[in-house]
């Protein structure tokens, strides 16, 4: 009997995927706890007579690995519950358009995090010279070599370019615009076109906001040792934007950045995008929507799939009903918190997720008490799959034989070992 329990395992089971991961290897204490409640099971466990007895193994078998699979599902859930769990939160940002936030603080929020009100009267801006505009076609400067200083910050850099005699006012600003970016100084470069055709060379510094009390980012001049005055007649030492730092209140508290980009308080990391001196944007933590769905649904999925098994006998061999009924025990206790929170408990036990309503409740703020249940409903069908792993021959239809001694009890042979094939797989 024990072999054919042993064919249909393998031949069902093994090899469909890992049956060993992190929620099905204990520690010695823990199998020992298992080794317990096998034994606290026989002793109370009747001498029965299993009728057709090799439909009845692949019944335990099965049930036995939906049960595994449920509390590997459970289990996972449990340990993200100390991660926030079905209460996933992630950063948010009442107006995305003003502030975009990301949380950066420690790898768990605190359950006491605040909200924070951000009001930003200033953006964050670089440096940005716009050169004379010159007629594309026509050269303004003559023949020959150049050179003019530019300073960044501390550093100073000698530029040097050639017009040649094939050049004009467009080729000699793209020449310069191409050295410009290949010298990696901190500068982007680019030409411009005004609405008459002509052209000018831009400059931008890559870094936003003031440094070391400096009023500018960057500053071009024309080399001493040049008779003409290239920096001059380009008109690239021409500031049409100074640089400025981002001015903004947390919790009417002034503050700057020299980037549009700051942290909050070690928690959030805030991008603004534009300016709202007038309304205050909330910074706070809200529901992580995909992440609940995604727990729900793979919560429903395991519980889905013992209520399938439940319902797949009913020729009368099995004790389906006794399934169903200890399982739709469970979620019909809590039933309406599973409804508020977006789960439908159909007339037959499965239960279905309505997203749209798990967003709306997530919208309206009440998701997260219901969620709160639904830990509480999670916790209780975890011990219902525990223990219809111990013993699973308690669903199938036997005939009884003798009851056990009410008055002195002994571990019975466990009988379950020759209908499972005793194969705890995953207990390794």
């Amino acid at each position: 009997m024990i072999s054919s329990a042993y064919t249909y395992y393998l031949s069902q089971y093994v090899g469909r995927e890992s049956s060993s991961n992190r929620y099905t290897t204990h520690k010695k204490s823990e199998l020992r706890d298992i080794y317990n409640r096998m034994v606290k099971s026989n002793r109370r466990s009747p001498l029965y007579k299993i009728e057709e007895p090799e439909e009845a193994q692949k019944y335990a078998i099965d049930l036995k690995e939906a049960s595994f699979a449920l509390i590997d599902v459970a289990s996972a859930l449990e340990d993200k519950e100390t991660k926030s769990g079905f209460i996933n939160k992630q950063a948010s940002s009442s107006d995305n358009d003003v502030a975009v936030a990301r949380y950066v603080g420690e790898e768990e929020p605190k359950d006491d995090l605040k909200e924070y009100k951000l009001r930003v009267s200033e953006l964050a801006s670089p440096q940005i010279n716009i050169g004379n505009y010159l007629n594309s076609e026509g050269r303004d400067l003559d023949i020959g070599s150049y050179s003019f200083d530019l300073n960044v910050g501390e550093y100073s850099y000698e530029f040097q370019f050639n017009v040649n005699s094939n050049d004009n006012n467009r080729t000699v600003e793209e020449k310069l615009a191409r050295l410009i970016n290949r010298s990696n100084v901190g500068l982007k470069a680019g030409i411009i076109e005004n609405e008459s055709g002509k052209v000018a060379l831009k400059l931008e510094s890559v870094s936003s906001g003031l440094s070391d009390g400096r009023e500018y980012t960057f500053s071009i001049k024309d080399n001493d040792r040049e008779e003409i005055d290239a920096v001059k007649i380009l008109g690239i030492d021409k500031v049409v934007t100074k640089p400025s730092d981002a001015h903004f209140t947390v919790n009417g508290i002034e503050s700057a950045s020299p980037t549009n980009t700051f942290v909050i308080n070690k928690e959030f990391e805030v991008t603004v995008n534009s300016v709202n001196a007038d309304k205050d944007v909330i910074i706070s933590f809200k529901p992580d929507i995909d992440a609940i769905l995604d727990n729900l649904n793979t919560l429903v999925s395991g519980y889905n799939n013992m209520i399938e098994i439940a319902h797949s006998k009913n020729d009368g061999t099995y004790e389906n009903s006794k399934l169903l009924r200890d399982l739709t025990f469970v979620s019909g206790d809590y039933r309406s918190y599973l409804e508020t929170s977006g789960l439908k408990v159909d007339d037959e036990g499965y239960i279905e997720v309505d997203e749209a309503l798990v967003v709306q409740a997530a919208d309206e703020g009440t998701l997260t008490e219901s969620l709160e249940k639904f830990s509480s409903f999670k916790n209780m069908l975890l011990n219902r799959a525990n223990s219809i792993s111990i013993d699973p021959m308690r669903y199938v239809n036997k005939k009884l034989i003798s009851y056990p001694n009410p008055i002195k009890g002994f571990s019975n042979p466990y009988v379950s070992s020759i209908y499972s094939g005793m194969m705890y797989n995953g207990y390794v």
